[in-house]
């Protein structure tokens, strides 16, 4: 009788010891994706010539944002020069 319970605590032992093990591995994971996804891929020059166009290089989220505000900004500005070049051709 004894043997057979040794031989369950055991093996629920060895359960508890898996999934610790599979959650240190999910923490790590998570952990390094996080870390990975903020970092840029993008080399010094070109965060450079990024930084002096005005764009945020900190992340991708905010290269994607300041992007899209520097196009918005860039619109905003061909909108108003056309409209000054119809103002002088009438």
């Amino acid at each position: 009788m004894k043997r057979k319970h040794l031989h369950k605590f055991d093996a629920g032992f060895v359960f508890m010891e898996i999934i610790f093990t599979a959650v240190i591995i999910f923490i790590l994971c998570y952990l390094s994706l996080k870390i990975y996804l903020k970092k840029p891929s993008m080399d010094k020059p070109a965060q450079e010539i990024f930084s002096q166009a005005g764009i945020n290089t900190t992340s991708q989220k905010t290269i994607l944002d300041t992007t899209k505000e520097r196009i918005n900004v860039l619109n905003k500005q061909i909108l108003g020069q056309e409209k000054q070049l119809e103002d002088i051709a009438k």
